[in-house]
């Protein structure tokens, strides 16, 4: 089987994974006051009768 391959050029090298560089990790810092950072998301979920609805949350 090897033969047949290596004669048919069906051998290919294997990929390998890149590896990301590190990063030095840096602590989130808390605001002091209000309206510092806000969050905002979008969910979706379905109701028992199939109905679907969506929703945006957001957070201060």
């Amino acid at each position: 089987m090897h033969r047949v391959y290596c004669a048919l050029r069906l051998n290919r090298a294997r990929r390998t994974k890149r590896r990301v560089a590190r990063r030095p990790r840096v602590p989130l810092v808390a605001l002091p006051g209000l309206n510092g950072t806000w969050a905002l998301d979008f969910m979706r979920d379905s109701l028992y009768d199939g109905r679907v609805f969506r929703s945006l949350n957001v957070l201060d």
